[in-house]
């Protein structure tokens, strides 16, 4: 929890979110994955992530890729988005459900 404060304030979230959309699967695996790690477990962070524009990069990340650790971890991050208290405001997500 402590490394993810030090990534969240130096600005690090809307890069990883952009890496999200790489063409690369690895590298799209690995962004998912710091951004996983990043919401676990608090509201805030979970907001920054939101924020930053994770849920198109993501869905879309989702649906074209094959790569099992993707679909994986992006299912955990979808989930992280949805899990932690309080819930984001649902006007955030509406569009996407």
């Amino acid at each position: 929890h402590g490394d993810a404060v030090v990534v969240v304030d130096a600005g690090a979230v809307p890069p990883l979110v952009q890496l999200v959309s790489s063409p690369n699967d690895d590298v799209r695996a690995t962004a998912i994955f710091a951004l996983c790690m990043i919401t676990k477990g608090s509201a805030t962070h979970r907001d920054a992530v939101v924020a930053a524009g994770i849920l198109q990069p993501l869905l879309k990340a989702m649906r074209e890729s094959t790569n099992a650790d993707v679909l994986a971890l992006g299912a955990d991050l979808l989930c992280d988005v949805w899990s932690v208290q309080p819930l984001p405001p649902l006007g955030k997500l509406a569009p996407f459900l």
